[in-house]
């Protein structure tokens, strides 16, 4: 195409309008431009307002292009003519004709507005071929359409948010998707992983899907990435069930040896992934202190005005006695350390066993080649009964003395209605765990245990709840768990139930020590449930159900539905004091 007489047209047109052009070269104003369709190939985009002055590329570099003044006289014929000289040498779209015809029109109206002139560019970009427009390529070309703003610097194409981030990951650009890294740009011609599956981006940069995704892991090119059910990449702080990860925000990439934040805290990933919070850290049962060095605390620490002692793998002390140098230490069930003078029992005392570090026997132990079972709660044997640990059951003679009978069925008791009651949940509190109360008119009469479930069917309730959440099913009732606790029922149900009956449902059960940070993170991973004693809460042993954490407060399901701990929230320092122990089930 002749670029002068692009040029003569311009400032005929120009100075029939009686306005100078404003031109722009793609730098600072260019944002501030209205854009419209082109109206040559070779790029065509409108005139800014706002803009000054035109740099316009010429065919012979040593010429000067001069302005020239808005009171010079036009020839209408000589537009013409120029116009038909162009469209012989280039002929246009069905589109462009039409463009052309307004401008003819615009140049017989004479109202004097130059916003709707074109202006004519030499050359495009990556931002021209996003948006289907060509404009002038500079060092910095700018775009913005809805919440983004590309920008074209050192050969590549980035993409900010209105506030200037620079954004990274899968975008969707003018009904077509584009990756961007934050490093290089716009990418193009490779490989992607993002929301979906793996892509692949063609020379400009536009996405195509070669790989659905699927649940789990897939590496590309160093980095790895975990797709969950739904096929969206899993971001930020994430578990997938063996483990606790960090994954980009925006790409989805796994953190590697780096520090993050999750709103006021910070998150440790080490070299495989793995992710700790730095300060207090719970997983799986292990709660700890976490350094900034990639380090967990061994041995006595003062934290915030507190003694706490660690083992040699970082986890903390509770209930039992430890000597540090010369000095022993109590530490209590919230792990809280108090010198002791070392004198404490050891070896059998009546119906209890102290090992040499004065920490009583629980649960099931060999002492002098005979088995025993310790009640969890009172440390005392058990005689004369009948025991279920790990699944297998045992009988208790008056001795104490633990004789192996059997195992017991692990497989899911029948679910559903079984069409004896209505369905459906016992009230819909709009929470993350759906509700169930053991005082439920289709139930509570039932026979549990010693008496009824409105007397002692809380565990069962409590499960009950925790699995509707944790499988996102709704045809798991109390009176199916129940079928499940009867293995586990001792005037109201034990607290091997939580430990053990997950695993029938392919979930797992961890302790969780009575700290605000460890049921906090507990929370993030699963569903939590409780033991409390007298109190607060009720005048006895009873199972509640933990649904959430917010603003300082945690919600409570309770299966005996007390309003008051059912509705109101509940600070950690109520519940510290009469929480014995704590589970977190999740997968």
């Amino acid at each position: 195409m002749n670029n002068k007489k692009i040029i003569a047209l311009l400032i005929c047109l120009s100075s029939f309008t009686s306005l100078s052009p404003s031109f722009a070269d793609g730098g600072e104003k260019l944002e501030e431009n209205l854009y419209q369709e082109s109206l040559y190939n070779e790029s065509i985009d409108n005139i800014s307002e706002d803009a000054d002055e035109v740099n316009i590329e010429k065919d012979n570099p040593s010429e000067d292009v001069e302005e020239t003044p808005s009171e010079k006289s036009i020839d209408e014929g000589e537009i013409r003519k120029i116009l038909k000289e162009i469209k012989e040498e280039n002929p246009l779209s069905y589109e462009q004709e039409e463009e052309i015809e307004e401008i003819e029109k615009d140049s017989k109206s004479n109202t004097g507005d130059t916003s709707s002139l074109p202006i004519v560019y030499y050359d495009t970009s990556d931002i021209d071929e996003i948006f289907k427009k060509n404009n002038k390529k500079a060092d910095d070309e700018i775009k913005v359409s809805g919440d983004y703003k590309l920008i074209a610097k050192n050969n590549s194409t980035y993409l900010y948010d209105k506030a200037g981030k620079k954004l990274s990951g899968k975008r969707d650009l003018s009904g077509k998707s584009y990756y961007f890294d934050k490093e290089k740009g716009l990418v193009k011609e490779r490989e992607v992983i993002a929301d979906g599956g793996k892509f692949t981006a063609n020379s400009s940069g536009e996405l195509t899907l070669v790989e659905k995704s699927k649940p789990g892991w897939i590496d590309l090119e160093g980095r790895s990435y975990f797709f969950q059910n739904d096929g969206k990449l899993a971001r930020g702080l994430y578990d997938t069930g063996p483990n606790r990860y960090f994954f980009d925000k925006e790409t989805g990439a796994m953190a590697r040896n780096e520090i993050n934040t999750k709103g006021f805290d910070r998150i440790y990933s080490e070299a495989n992934g793995i992710a700790h919070y730095i300060g207090w850290d719970y997983s799986k049962g292990k709660l700890g202190y976490f350094n900034e060095d990639g380090t967990y605390t061994k041995g006595l620490r003062t934290i915030d005005g507190i003694t706490y002692g660690f083992d040699e793998n970082g986890k903390i002390f509770n209930r039992q006695y430890k000597k540090f140098g010369n000095q022993w230490y109590y530490f209590n069930k919230y792990g809280e350390a108090s010198k002791h003078s070392g004198k404490f029992a050891k070896g059998w005392v009546g119906d209890r066993y102290y090992f040499s570090d004065g920490k009583p026997a629980e649960g099931l132990q060999k002492i002098g080649g005979v088995t025993y079972i310790f009640d969890e709660l009172t440390k005392e044997t058990l005689t004369n009964t009948t025991k279920v640990i790990n699944f297998n059951r045992y009988k208790l003679d008056s001795h104490g003395r633990a004789t192996f009978i059997g195992k017991i069925d692990t497989r899911q008791a029948v679910k559903g209605t079984r069409g004896l009651f209505k369905p459906g949940f016992s009230q819909y509190l709009n929470r993350k765990t759906p509700y169930f109360t053991q005082k439920d008119p289709r139930w509570a009469n039932r026979r549990f245990s010693n008496g009824t479930f409105s007397g002692y069917g809380c565990g069962p309730t409590a499960m009950a709840m925790v699995l509707s959440r944790e499988l996102h099913r709704n045809d798991i009732y109390p009176t199916n768990t129940a079928i499940d606790a009867n293995d586990y029922e001792n005037d109201g149900t034990e607290w091997q139930y939580f430990m053990e009956a997950p695993r029938m449902y392919g979930l797992n059960s961890y302790d969780v020590p009575v700290n605000k940070k460890a049921f906090i993170q507990a929370l993030e991973t699963g569903t939590m449930v409780v033991r409390v004693g007298p109190g607060y809460f009720i005048n006895g042993g009873h199972f509640m159900v933990i649904d959430s954490y917010k603003d300082g407060y945690f919600t409570i399901n309770d299966p005996y539905y007390s309003r008051r701990n059912t509705l109101d929230k509940h600070t950690f320092e109520r519940l510290k004091a009469e929480v014995t122990v704590g589970w977190v089930i999740k997968k």
